[in-house]
C-alpha cells in the first residue's frame, strides 16, 4: 500500500508546493493520474494474458467494468475520508521524499498510460 501512497504523493506534490495550490484540486488531479495510470496498465496486464491463454480480445464491456471497478478502489485508497492528507503527511520528509524516488514514480505513471497504447499496437494489428 505504501507504494501507491508515494506515487500519489509525488504526483499531489505536482500541484501542491509548500501550501500553495498550482491547480484548484490537486488531490483530485493526483487521484485521476495515478488511478488511471494504474488502471490502465492493471487491465492490458490482465488483457496481455488473456490473450495469449485463450487467443482472444476481452469484450469493451468487460474492459469498462474493470476499468471502473479499479477506479472505485482507487478512490478508497487516495480520497476516501481526506487520506490525500493524511498521504501528503506521511510521506512528506521521509526517506521516500528523494528526487529519485521522484523520478521512478514519474516513469511508472508513463509506463501505465504507454502500456495501454502499446497493448492496442501489438494486438490489435492486422
Amino acid at each position: 500500500m505504501l507504494f501507491f501512497k508515494v506515487i500519489y504523493f509525488h504526483i499531489y506534490n505536482l500541484y501542491y508546493r509548500d501550501g500553495h495550490y498550482t491547480n484548484d484540486i490537486p488531490w483530485l488531479t493526483a487521484y485521476g493520474i495515478t488511478a488511471s495510470s494504474f488502471t490502465c496498465l492493471l487491465i492490458s496486464l490482465i488483457a496481455t494474458f488473456y490473450s495469449v491463454i485463450t487467443d482472444l480480445r476481452i469484450s469493451k464491456v468487460n474492459c469498462l467494468i474493470g476499468f471502473i471497478s479499479s477506479l472505485v478502489i482507487f478512490y478508497f485508497i487516495y480520497l476516501n475520508k481526506s487520506n490525500y492528507d493524511n498521504i501528503y503527511n506521511q510521506v512528506k520528509g521521509s526517506k521516500w521524499d528523494t528526487k529519485s524516488v521522484r523520478v521512478i514514480t514519474y516513469l511508472i505513471i508513463a509506463i501505465g498510460f504507454a502500456s495501454a497504447g502499446l497493448y492496442s499496437y501489438l494486438f490489435n494489428r492486422k
